[in-house]
């Protein structure tokens, strides 16, 4: 962020309204612990005192639930950073649409805090970092999986759980229309090598004939016959509201295709309605702060 993203609309979003601290709204900023108490005094924000904020925002363990856990490290193996942060665990990601928003909300809220803070891409192209701070007991997703344990790939639900982690993260379901038929996907294309294959080798087991290639550094994996994507589809327990719909259409195609592309198309409508509107948001929030923190620096001269 720029110097002139540093004014009291900003900081009191970070420090009053999302009870940051001094160095994690540094953090947020760029900015030194210094530089940002001196902004609070030149607006005149006041501190806050540190046991206050402690007890305010206790951390819950995490719940030990190894299908929770499963679903969680597929999701960290994803789109998801892990890092410390003193005694804290901080999980963070940048997203342009409100499900991945609501899914972070929905994991990390009851064992920590949760926020967000709009992020410029490039010249036209805004977004939103989603963030949460958990305690130690989640330090099994700071160091981000490369292939899938022995644990999980024995164990059906566990891997299920990884699965539905990581396809909430990276995959997406298609429909296409070939001549008279409908062709149904579940795709993920990563880097994440060692993951795709494991998941490709453990479909198999399970009776699954997916498609799995590697070109240019990017793994591919397609599930494509329509009775196993449903059949998948019916069995991994998504939290991603996107995809819960599309999977759940998906599911109705069991019985029905009656009117199923008109579905498709208004569900997939609509979805790019939501992204284009958290985009916008994403858009004004950050201008608007640029703008306050022009007029606040204006108005102390």
């Amino acid at each position: 962020m720029g110097s002139a993203s540093i004014n009291r609309d900003l900081l009191e979003e970070l420090y009053i309204k999302q009870k940051l601290t001094v160095e994690e709204v540094g953090r947020r900023t760029s900015r030194s612990y210094s530089t940002i108490r001196r902004r609070l005094q030149e607006f005149g924000i006041p501190r806050r005192q540190s046991f206050r904020f402690k007890v305010q925002y206790p951390k819950k363990p995490f719940s030990g639930d190894p299908i929770e856990a499963s679903y969680l490290l597929g999701f960290r193996a994803g789109d998801i950073a892990a890092r410390r942060h003193g005694r804290q665990i901080e999980l963070l990601t940048s997203t342009t649409h409100p499900s991945m928003i609501s899914l972070f909300d929905e994991r990390f809220e009851r064992y920590g805090r949760v926020g967000r803070y709009p992020l410029k891409i490039s010249k036209h192209e805004f977004a939103w970092t989603i963030w949460a701070l958990v305690n130690k007991s989640f330090n099994f997703l700071l160091r981000k999986p490369k292939i899938i344990s022995k644990e999980i790939l024995e164990n059906d639900k566990r891997f299920l759980a990884f699965m539905a982690g990581y396809v909430d993260a990276e995959g997406c379901f298609s429909v296409e229309k070939s001549r008279k038929t409908l062709r149904f996907r579940v795709l993920i294309s990563s880097k994440d090598h060692g993951i795709l294959k494991g998941i490709n080798s453990k479909l198999k087991e399970m009776g699954y004939n997916p498609g799995f290639s590697f070109s240019k550094g990017i793994s591919y994996l397609c599930l494509g016959r329509k009775e196993e994507v449903v059949r998948l589809s019916s069995l991994l327990p998504l939290k991603h509201h996107e995809k819960v719909r599309m999977r759940d259409l998906i599911c109705f195609a069991r019985y029905s295709n009656l009117d199923f592309e008109s579905k498709w198309s208004i569900l997939k409508s609509r979805i790019k309605d939501e992204v284009m509107a958290c985009k916008i948001e994403a858009k004004n929030t950050w201008f608007r702060s640029r703008l306050q923190g022009f007029f606040s620096g204006k108005n102390r001269k």
